[in-house]
């Protein structure tokens, strides 16, 4: 006899357990257990050994199907795309270990491909969306070690080879997102360009992490800001350029705006302004210089206030 249509339940703690995925951050309004095709309810999962296919819709509009052996993920789970059919991510599962990982585009063609080969090593393919492979990659102990990619013409645009080389990374249509240097299998400098094929932003890594001078330009080339980074926060003086002329000097402390930014007039030497910064919040005095004046602003935590006495009220309470 046929059974009818399991509705939802509401998922006990138990089972909200066995339904969180790898990172922990579904969050299950309603969820459907089966075992060999037969809906269950709740309290039978735990009872018939766990084994079956759990069914759940996140509050985001992703329905995600895991299947499991005696309680361990076992064989394809699938995550959908919002509110959606289509799915977005398939992973495949052997008694509770990754084995391999797909992602796709809206139009259900695959976009990444990961293969796990082993504890240390993977196997990654990209596509565009058009179907035509972009990269093939091989990854041991977190390094990218060989690849090769394509444009989409299926012309190579770059290699990796022993660990050291260039990658080409490309949008799903082709156009050039980016070029990072890989050298010994890390990324140890990325350069993104503008739509016209200009460089962006040119940004130096070490151990993954951004350090030393980042320089970023404007479409037609010009330069737009050099920063200074440490470990992977922004420290230091940032200049930044207008047509071609340094405008500002900007001072970086922990990522935030911290003491006298100096901007310049179009000579890029007359200053023009001195403003204040605690913290990443204007806070304290600005001068403006004009000709032979001098105007005086004060700033408490962003917000402007009438004058210094004001100011030295407040910071004060």
């Amino acid at each position: 006899m046929k059974l009818p249509r399991s509705v939802c339940f509401l998922i006990l703690l138990g089972l909200l357990n066995s339904c969180q995925n790898r990172n922990g951050s579904d969050e299950v309004v309603c969820g459907t257990v089966h075992r060999y095709g037969v809906p269950l309810a709740p309290d039978d999962w735990s009872d018939r050994g766990q084994c079956g296919q759990v069914l759940s819709m996140r509050k985001d509009g992703v329905e995600v199907k895991r299947n499991y052996d005696n309680g361990i993920l076992h064989g394809e789970c699938t995550y959908s795309f919002p509110h959606c059919d289509f799915i977005q991510k398939r992973e495949v599962y052997e008694q509770g270990n990754l084995t391999q990982e797909q992602i796709h585009y809206t139009s259900g063609f695959p976009h990444k491909q990961t293969v796990y080969e082993g504890a240390d090593k993977q196997a990654v393919t990209v596509w565009y969306e058009n179907g035509a492979p972009h990269a093939h990659e091989k990854i041991e102990n977190g390094n990218l070690i060989h690849a090769q990619y394509y444009d989409v013409d299926q012309q190579v645009d770059s290699r990796i080879e022993g660990g050291n080389g260039l990658k080409t990374n490309r949008d799903g249509q082709g156009q050039l997102q980016s070029v990072d240097t890989i050298k010994g299998g890390q990324k140890a400098m990325s350069t993104t360009y503008h739509p016209n094929g200009a460089p962006s932003t040119v940004t130096p890594y070490v151990n993954g992490t951004v350090e030393g001078e980042r320089r970023t330009y404007l479409p037609g080339g010009e330069p737009a800001t050099i920063e200074k980074w440490t470990g992977g926060v922004q420290q230091g003086t940032m200049q930044e350029f207008e047509h071609g002329e340094m405008r500002a000097e900007i001072p970086y402390v922990n990522g935030k705006k911290q003491g006298v930014e100096r901007r310049y007039r179009d000579d890029g030497q007359t200053l023009a302004q001195e403003i204040t910064w605690v913290q990443g919040q204007r806070h304290g005095p600005t001068y403006s210089y004009i000709g032979n004046t001098t105007k005086t602003d004060w700033y408490f935590h962003n917000k402007q206030v009438a004058n210094k006495s004001t100011f030295d009220m407040m910071s004060n309470l």
